[in-house]
């Protein structure tokens, strides 16, 4: 019988390869999400779930700025090096590669000079302590190596080199941040140490990823390539910013308005169960890790047969591995939140779990609406239905949270995500005829 199942699910060669490939990303975001969750119960355990609420407002502050220096180029940057790769232009690789790591640095820069000089007003806002100042500065520093190791990661991506740009996120981080704060040690409690020991990950993780890059590439610095259209390239990653930006945004807002309306200490709470409800993500996002390449390969040489049946097939595959942890989450709530911290036991932080744990889900059985919307020159489409759920979620937050605190962060977020999820179902059916969700084509049967 499981050799029957495995036969079925291989069927074909994008098949064989989403699995191949996908299980290797796989295993890396495992990794990387198991020392997330060491890293997140050393912070909170001994220093406390406030001072995990510290380091995730300075974590979120560093990927805003981050993403927004980043122009785009997320899924720019798999779109066009996946092209590039096709025609096997190197020299076209090399030159795209250079200028988006120019345009990164400098935007980088910018936002940490103005970051830098703003630290007081940002301190005050968000952490409510004039004292977190150093927090804010700290973050300032971080944005141009953060934001250059991930645009080394998505090049790779790019590539097909799934394993390197994998092992980029997550793992790299987490895993030097771990050692960081061992050398820094327990012996005085102090929110600090946890921000500094993430810096120098951060710092040692940026050498690690052009030394990846560069051996993977095959870029040469000599390499000069005047083919490559720049205009070309900036009109198309520039309604991605907006995308991905809004899209980051709306998942970091619920913290932030955490943060200005409550305390920390519900901010680091919040964002436990969020890390706890996210462990279905590492599917999700390793299916991704291989489907988005081969979204572009299919535009491309406009296959759109092909995109419908990898589509449905990697929907089906996700849903799949993502079910038995949902169950595992509903069933054992309070057991798995007091390895977080023993304070983690009330009945409105268990209620915000399954809310959030129902937001992923809705991203499991929904498809990755995103991608093929992104990857597939409908990025303005995408970015109206984020801005939509934005300003939903915002306006959710503003009236909830006062309130409601944790609960009302969690039910804002979970309405945002299904109208995203939704509305783009809607459009890909639309533009492409493709039933993305495996639950919807399951039920035509």
């Amino acid at each position: 019988m499981i050799n029957r199942l495995f036969n079925k699910l291989t069927a074909n060669n994008h098949a064989k390869e989403l699995i191949a490939k996908g299980t290797s990303a796989l295993v890396f975001r495992v990794i990387g999400l198991c020392l997330s969750y060491v890293f997140t119960i050393l912070v909170s355990r001994n220093y406390g779930v406030d001072a995990w609420g510290v380091f995730t407002l300075f974590f979120a502050l560093v990927q805003i700025c981050s993403k927004i220096a980043r122009f785009g180029f997320d899924k720019g940057g798999v779109k066009f090096i996946a092209e590039y790769r096709v025609q096997k232009n190197t020299k076209a690789i090399g030159r795209f590669y250079f200028f988006i790591t120019t345009i990164v640095f400098v935007l980088s820069f910018l936002f940490s000079l103005v970051i830098f000089l703003n630290a007081s007003y940002i301190a005050e806002l968000f952490f409510k302590d004039i004292h977190a100042v150093t927090y804010v500065k700290y973050a300032s520093l971080v944005i141009i190596p953060f934001s250059i190791t991930t645009v080394n990661a998505i090049c790779l991506r790019g590539l097909k080199q799934i394993k390197p740009a994998a092992f980029l996120g997550h793992p790299i981080l987490f895993a030097l941040a771990i050692i960081g704060l061992l050398i820094l040690d327990f012996t005085t409690v102090n929110q600090e140490k946890a921000i500094i020991a993430f810096v120098f990950s951060i710092y040692l993780g940026n050498i690690i990823s052009f030394i990846l890059w560069f051996r993977k590439s095959g870029v040469s610095l000599l390499d000069k390539e005047d083919t490559v259209q720049l205009s070309h390239i900036i009109r198309v990653s520039l309604p991605l910013i907006f995308a991905g930006s809004l899209f980051l945004i709306m998942g970091w807002a619920d913290s932030f308005m955490l943060g200005y309306f409550k305390t920390t200490e519900e901010v680091g709470a919040y964002n436990v169960i969020s890390k706890i409800a996210r462990s279905s993500s590492i599917i999700i996002a390793s299916v991704d890790s291989i489907f988005s390449p081969k979204i572009a390969d299919f535009y491309v040489n406009k296959d759109y047969q092909g995109l419908q049946k990898l589509a449905v097939y990697s929907s089906k595959l996700t849903f799949f591995l993502t079910l038995p942890i949902f169950i595992l989450i509903c069933l054992f709530p309070k057991l798995i939140l007091s390895v977080f911290h023993d304070s983690l036991y009330g009945e409105i932080i268990i209620y915000s779990l399954m809310i959030l744990v129902l937001t992923k889900f809705v991203n499991a059985i929904t498809g990755n609406v995103s991608s093929i919307l992104q990857l597939t020159g409908k990025q303005v489409t995408y970015q109206n239905i984020v801005l939509i759920s934005l300003g939903i979620n915002l306006l959710l937050n503003y009236l909830l949270i006062p309130s409601q605190g944790v609960l009302g962060a969690s039910i804002a977020s979970f309405i945002a995500i299904l109208l995203t999820n939704v509305l783009g179902l809607i459009y890909v059916k639309k533009y492409y005829g493709i039933n993305c969700s495996y639950i919807q084509n399951l039920m035509k049967r």
